[in-house]
């Protein structure tokens, strides 16, 4: 009857980890927008 208690908190567990994937995608958006200040400081160099 104990081993009943284990398997329940195990199915919510995973719940939460499809949601963490979700949000890696979005990180990578920013990054293409910091190289593009980049060619921008060059200018004002020459």
């Amino acid at each position: 009857m104990f081993i009943t208690y284990i398997p329940h908190p195990t199915p919510h567990t995973l719940l939460p980890t499809p949601y963490s994937p979700h949000p890696t995608p979005h990180t990578p958006h920013p990054t293409p927008h910091t190289l593009l200040p980049t060619p921008h400081t060059l200018f004002p160099a020459l």
